[in-house]
């Protein structure tokens, strides 16, 4: 059984009573259209994922930052996808506790600052500086963490920033777990 991260790998093992043996981690390969281009004052967001949730809090931020274009990238295709993420600086992480999803990866590869849930199967990949993890369901936190981060990017993007091409560096590196 293939496991993407260390919390599919307990659950498989646990609830489906999978022996440790036929368990195989591989890290989540990510095609390489997900690339940075030219960035601009850009946050990409997903809100297919606890819609309600995201609406507040990206209308909170539309109201404050006005000079930050928001875009949600539901129902994209993967090609507009990675088009819209290789042009911004941020992405806002919204998924539930369902495992790791591709989004907040292929964001944080493409050169975006990653903001958010880290649906707990990506805890192991949700490490600043790229990533800024969020209590999941925790409004004032989202809010918080967000407004910090945001004016700390206005001028600059992290691929302006030594750690996180680095981070950016070894995410693209092939591997198994």
């Amino acid at each position: 059984v293939l496991c993407n991260s260390e919390h599919t790998e307990i659950s498989v093992k646990n609830w489906l009573e999978v022996p440790q043996e036929k368990l195989l981690r591989y890290v989540v390969h990510i095609e390489d259209y997900f690339k940075p281009g030219i960035k601009k004052n850009k946050i990409t967001y997903m809100s297919r994922k606890n819609f309600q949730f995201c609406m507040f809090v990206i209308n909170y931020l539309e109201g404050r930052y006005q000079n930050w274009e928001f875009e949600d990238i539901k129902g994209a295709t993967k090609e507009e996808v990675a088009h819209s993420m290789s042009t911004s600086k941020i992405f806002l992480a919204f998924g539930g506790p369902e495992g790791l999803g591709s989004p907040p990866i292929e964001a944080a590869l493409s050169g975006n600052k990653v903001i958010g849930f880290d649906g707990y199967g990506g805890k192991e990949y949700f490490n600043e500086p790229i990533f800024t993890e969020v209590p999941y369901g925790n409004h004032y936190a989202y809010l918080l963490k967000t407004t910090e981060q945001l004016p700390l990017w206005e001028n600059r993007s992290i691929l302006d920033d030594e750690a996180c091409v680095r981070q950016m560096e070894i995410g693209r590196a092939p591997r198994l777990n």
